[in-house]
């Protein structure tokens, strides 16, 4: 590989691991967002129910299952560029030696 390889990817994949870091954060706080509401919702419900039985219908509920999803599919996005970045410095820095 040529330097140009190297210094093109090392210049942009650090902003695009930050941004994938932010998305994964802001996922992570929606869904936490979303099923505290959800489960102070069912809790405020008039009927009497046990702290594990809102559990489950929080974690049944379709709107946080989305938002696990979302976030989970934050997170994956997150640790792809992550690797890749740490592969490329890896890659550089074996160059580097030899």
């Amino acid at each position: 590989m040529s330097n140009e390889e190297f210094i093109e990817p090392l210049s942009r994949l650090p902003d695009e691991v930050a941004d994938a870091l932010y998305a994964w954060r802001k996922a992570k706080a929606e869904r936490e967002k979303i099923m505290g509401i959800t489960f102070l919702n069912y809790r405020g419900d008039s009927e009497k129910r046990t702290v594990s039985e809102i559990d489950a219908l929080v974690d049944s509920n379709d709107g946080c299952y989305k938002a696990k999803l979302y976030e989970a599919v934050a997170e994956a996005q997150y640790t792809r560029l992550i690797e890749k970045l740490y592969a490329i410095k890896r890659a550089a820095s074996l160059r580097a030696a030899f």
